[in-house]
């Protein structure tokens, strides 16, 4: 009886444990597979989990849209308010990718209007931040910085040490852009100060992509934080490589190219251009007319002026197409 106690038990032990091995699987196939076997709730989170690794590591938001809808449908049906507000924010990062800024932001404000009361920290602030990154794509930059700042102070009363890093690095690239240098690297040193293994290897990822941004733009007066733009970025890279976040991978390959280009080693700027090819499957076509106009640049400032022109013309044929 003893014996078969035991073996009862370690049967559950081992599906306890295997269903945990699965729900955080970073494999969307191995997450469907087990979707029959989850309660309502755990299907509502496996759903939005299914969607963010497309979106996140494969570049797809159309996906993330999909299981994100599927779990707001789901979540209304089971009337699960948490999993409705969960969902519905994903619903607008999906629209944000697909840069329907304007639907993202509808869907943002609606849910603060609707929910006046919300008492999760977490919810609130990642609500603010997204509705700041919208209005910085939008370039509305006045209320992106008024949304980050607000974002801010949720994040730091929820003690959540992620999203204030991702917070102030994008305030930082806000204060960039405004050419506000000062300010920008003020940011910028705030969320390098955060940045540890505490930090999700994707937001780390993002964190010092931009970075190499802010440091890249700042070295245009000040040269000598160039060499920080390209080590911000070749550790972000090396994340993306061991995380296979590949959607990242030719943007920061670029970021570091234009970094040794400034630098005038325009071998070691080629070097990278070529290597930012590796993830050429995963990118939209204005990150390949990029790619094609650095070629461009390296081959010309190379003197190789016939390999430089063609690569220019396959950027402008790319762009009227």
């Amino acid at each position: 009886m003893l014996v078969s106690r035991l073996k009862l038990f370690f049967f559950f032990l081992i599906l306890y444990f295997g269903f945990v091995i699965n729900i955080k699987s970073q494999n969307p196939d191995s997450l469907k597979r087990i979707l029959l076997s989850l309660s309502s709730i755990e299907k509502i989170n496996a759903y939005v989990k299914i969607g963010t690794i497309y979106s996140d590591n494969y570049g797809q938001p159309d996906s993330l849209l999909l299981y994100s809808t599927k779990a707001n449908d789901l979540a209304k049906s089971t009337t699960n308010q948490a999993g409705i507000l969960k969902s519905m924010l994903n619903i607008a990062v999906a629209y944000q990718k697909k840069n329907a800024l304007d639907t993202s932001i509808v869907i943002l404000e609606r849910m603060i209007s609707d929910n006046p009361n919300l008492s999760d920290d977490n919810l609130n602030c990642d609500i603010k931040f997204n509705l700041g990154l919208n209005y910085r794509l939008s370039d509305n930059n006045k209320l992106a910085i008024t949304n980050f700042l607000t974002a801010i102070q949720h994040y730091e009363s929820a003690k959540n040490i992620s999203g204030l890093a991702t917070c102030f690095v994008k305030l930082a690239g806000t204060f960039t852009i405004e050419k506000q240098t000062k300010q920008s690297l003020f940011y910028a040193r705030k969320a390098n100060s955060l940045l540890s293994d505490k930090v999700e290897p994707n937001k780390r990822i993002g964190i010092l992509s931009t970075l190499s941004g802010v440091y890249i733009n700042a070295s245009i007066d000040d040269k000598t934080l160039i060499d920080s733009s390209i080590y911000f970025a070749q550790e972000a890279l090396k994340l993306v490589d061991e995380y296979k976040y590949y959607t990242k991978g030719n943007q920061l390959c670029v970021s570091i190219c234009n970094a040794h280009t400034l630098k005038g080693d325009y071998k070691k700027a080629l070097e990278y251009c070529k290597k930012s090819m590796n993830y050429k499957s995963y990118l939209f076509p204005s990150e390949i007319i990029v790619s094609y106009l650095n070629f461009g640049d390296c081959y010309i400032n190379l003197k190789d002026y016939k390999l430089g022109l063609t690569y220019l013309d396959s950027s402008l044929a790319i762009a009227r197409n």
